[in-house]
Order: structure tokens, then C-alpha cells, then sequence
């Protein structure tokens, strides 16, 4: 009896008389503030955002919410998103790259983290039908042990361009930049040869060559000082 009893347990659902973002806000307010308040951040309820100053630094949990959402329909979807920036990265790049340059030093979502917990569609977070107790653990787990601890590790500009190099990303564009603020000429001219290789078969795009005579001149700039 206790077996079939867990095994067809009844869901447990926050606040489900709640229209639907004002739902999400509630079970953030609720079960992400405590978890993420003691380690720094603050939430901002309108954008559904948490923000965290760590000096020049700011990371970023953001949540995308569904066009589908509901509360009479049950659909009380959203999708997390994370990054890292940096202000003084941020003033260098809108005058040497483009206007709303953002700073972001590094971004990304649940879908390729190895070890996560995986309840959610498409790490879509469903609050309209899934049960919301075993959800949003999930993805309070997911935060606390993945994603603020490995915020954590991109603690200077330095080892933001480590773990690019680690996972391979160090033939993009954005890396290129970051070698040019931090003043590393050779790690700029070593990157832009990487970035022109990998770039090349699409350079017949004058979005693509326009972007990449941004990208030398920005390292012949370096290199000549």
C-alpha cells in the first residue's frame, strides 16, 4: 500500500489561483530568495532576475517565461538563463566593438551542463502541470551546487579566458576582444589566427568580413603599441 501510495503520490502545486507570472514570482520569492540571497544576489522580481556585484563583476540569473503562459490554462512555464559580465569590459566594448556591447564574458543555459538535474522539459520549468515541489528542488539544486559555484570560479577576468581555453571557445570573436582589453598581444594574435580560420568559409557575408576587420583592427591596434 505505501509502495502504489508514493508511486501515485498527488503533485504538489504552489499558489495555482495565481495568474501566471505572478505565480512564478511567488515561488521565487519563496524558494530561490532564501537559497540565493546568503550567497549575494538580489532578486528583481519585474524582469525575473537575480543580480549579484562581485567588484567589477556581475552575474546574472535571468528567466525567459513562455508566450504560451497561462494561469487559467495551466501553462506557468519559464527558462533560466546565466551569464557573467564585466562593467569595465561592458565601457570598453560599446566604444570599440559596438554601442550595447553588454560585457558578457560568458552565458549559457542548463542544456549542455553535465550533471544537472534534468526535471524539466528542454529545461523548460513547468510550474502548470509538473509537480512543483519536485521541480523547483531540482532546480534549486541545479543553482546552489552548478551554477553559483562555478560563477564563483570565473573570479577574474584571467579565468574567464582559462575556461574558454578549456572548453574551446577560444577561436570566437568575444575571446578575441577580452585579449584586447586585458592587453595580451600575444594571446590576441594567437586567438585572431584561430578566429580567422574558423571564420573563413563564411567571410563571402559582408556582415561576417565587416565584423572581422573590427576584430584585426582591434589587434593590429594592440600589437603597434
Amino acid at each position: 500500500m505505501s509502495f502504489f501510495s508514493g508511486l501515485f503520490r498527488k503533485k504538489v502545486m504552489y499558489h495555482e489561483g495565481l495568474p501566471a507570472r505572478e505565480r512564478i514570482v511567488r515561488v521565487f520569492e519563496e524558494h530561490l530568495v532564501p537559497v540565493l540571497e546568503p550567497r549575494g544576489f538580489v532578486f528583481k522580481p519585474k524582469p525575473l532576475e537575480f543580480h549579484r556585484k562581485r567588484g567589477d563583476l556581475l552575474d546574472i540569473i535571468d528567466h525567459a517565461t513562455s508566450r504560451r503562459n497561462s494561469g487559467t490554462a495551466r501553462i506557468v512555464d519559464f527558462r533560466p538563463f546565466f551569464s557573467v559580465r564585466s562593467n569595465a569590459y561592458a565601457q570598453w566594448g560599446e566604444l570599440h566593438v559596438f554601442p550595447d556591447h553588454g560585457g558578457i564574458l560568458w552565458h549559457g543555459n542548463l542544456d549542455k551542463w553535465k550533471g544537472t538535474d534534468r526535471f524539466g522539459l528542454d529545461h523548460w520549468y513547468e510550474l502548470g502541470t509538473m509537480d512543483n515541489e519536485r521541480l523547483i528542488r531540482g532546480y534549486v539544486t541545479n543553482l546552489a551546487e552548478h551554477v553559483v559555484p562555478f560563477m564563483d570560479g570565473l573570479s577574474t577576468l584571467e579565468r574567464v579566458m582559462e575556461h574558454r581555453r578549456t572548453i574551446g571557445t577560444d577561436n570566437e570573436a568575444g575571446y578575441v576582444h577580452l585579449a584586447c582589453f586585458l592587453g595580451l598581444k600575444d594571446e590576441a594574435r594567437r586567438s585572431l589566427a584561430l578566429h580567422e580560420q574558423d571564420m573563413a568559409k563564411h567571410m563571402a557575408k559582408p556582415e561576417v568580413a565587416e565584423r572581422m576587420d573590427r576584430t584585426r583592427k582591434l589587434v593590429n591596434e594592440l600589437l603597434a603599441t
